[in-house]
């Protein structure tokens, strides 16, 4: 995210390293989000990646943390 784009292949190859099966993959369970984040106009599709706009890049470090807090709360994760 702080050079402007988000990788979610390479989020999801990170993430097999933790949950070696995932019952919901990253693009599903970020899908909510990332859909806000596209209707705001803060990141717009570019091939594989999600690079974010000029406004995207302003708000880079909330939306960051925000995804961060998201990933907090994937199923897969324990809770406890």
């Amino acid at each position: 995210m702080e050079r402007g784009l988000l990788d979610l292949t390479r989020a999801e190859t990170a993430f097999a390293a933790l949950v070696p099966r995932p019952t919901l993959c990253l693009a599903e369970h970020f899908a909510p989000l990332l859909a806000q984040w596209r209707a705001a106009g803060l990141w717009v599709p570019h091939h594989r990646f999600h690079r974010l706009t000029l406004a995207g890049r302003f708000w880079q470090v909330p939306m960051t943390t925000r995804l961060l807090g998201w990933m907090a709360e994937h199923p897969d994760l324990s809770h406890s």
